[in-house]
């Protein structure tokens, strides 16, 4: 039966289908803690550089560093990148990842000449999730009052959450920051004092510490998923790996894979999927694939609100000790 949707498109193949390997089940559906993190990149220097150059020319200035920028979170695995017209909002999922991207960034800025006598700096702050939950404010706020507090003509600064989630090494580059006039945002921060590029050691403790998974829970079951799993498949039929019964949902509604560095969310439906990430509005997919970010929920053919049974969640890369007892797996890829 048709649901409530929007004009499709076109529909894509389905997916292979995976096993799942006969372990225990726990009954629970709570989402783990999450260690993910938000960063606030600020390029400052726009209005000097307009009053020199002009307006035209500052704009494509500014919109060269934020490409630099942008490009360096997209290599540190940012799961979402919003930009806009002086800064970058970069999502992440874990601590390292977000220290290493923000140091590069601001390598890549300091390295550009200056323009008119104006040379551009980077100032940014970096928050983990949980953090902004107990201060009850949002992540990217939390992230640009920790940006603002920079005094120096550029820097990094991390909350004390994200700088104890950090492996030993990188705890090394860090240094309290000095309580200014204004105080702190909900709680200690730290700078990046040391900004030269990362040792080998680092680099090869954050590769094996670091591999990218994705926890799903459904209805007291639970998956993780990595790139050596074949697609989680969604849908009606009793083959699937999440089995949704009702009517909005197809017999094979969608799947969930690794595919180019990330994680996403593939529909093959008739009625699409509601897709709501945190933070953001719900978001209506039908017949193509959308990029899973740090954590949320989808529902199969009708708007979560409606959904009774048919949710899904998920959290990209939780900390091994945040996975629920019992959890499933799927089968490794041959």
């Amino acid at each position: 039966m048709m649901g409530p949707n929007p004009p499709g498109k076109a529909l894509l193949a389905n997916g292979e289908s995976g096993q799942i390997l006969p372990q225990s089940m726990h009954d629970t559906d709570e989402i783990p803690r999450i260690g993910l993190c938000v960063l606030h990149a600020e390029v400052a220097g726009k209005l000097q550089l307009s009053e020199r150059l002009g307006p035209t020319e500052a704009a494509y200035a500014m919109e060269r560093c934020l490409n630099r920028i942008t490009h360096c979170a997209r290599r540190h695995s940012a799961s979402r990148t919003d930009v806009f017209e002086d800064r970058l909002i970069a999502s992440f999922p874990a601590p390292t990842l977000t220290l290493l991207a923000a140091r590069e960034m601001l390598e890549r800025i300091r390295a550009l000449l200056p323009m008119k006598g104006i040379k551009l700096t980077l100032r940014a702050g970096a928050v983990m999730v949980r953090d902004a939950e107990a201060c009850n404010e949002p992540a990217e706020n939390l992230a640009r009052n920790v940006a603002e507090l920079v005094s120096d003509p550029d820097g990094v600064l991390v909350s004390s959450a994200l700088r104890d989630a950090l492996p030993a090494p990188l705890l090394l580059r860090l240094a309290p920051l000095e309580a200014g006039k204004d105080g702190k945002p909900c709680g200690p921060v730290f700078k990046l004092a040391d900004t030269s590029l990362p040792t080998p050691a680092e680099l090869r403790k954050h590769t094996r510490t670091q591999r990218p998974t994705l926890w799903i829970g459904h209805q007291g079951r639970s998956w993780t998923l990595d790139e050596d799993h074949p697609p989680l498949l969604v849908g009606r039929d009793p083959a699937n790996h999440i089995v949704v019964d009702d009517q909005f949902t197809s017999r094979q509604h969608a799947r969930i894979e690794w595919q180019n560095n990330r994680f996403y969310l593939i529909d093959t439906s008739t009625n699409g999927t509601y897709l709501l990430e945190s933070g953001g509005p719900e978001r209506f997919v039908r017949g193509e694939r959308q990029a899973l970010g740090e954590h949320g929920h989808f529902a199969c053919g009708q708007p979560a609100e409606s959904a009774e049974s048919g949710i899904v969640r998920y959290v990209a890369s939780p900390r091994a000790g945040d996975l629920p007892e019992g959890a499933l797996e799927l089968g490794r890829r041959k």
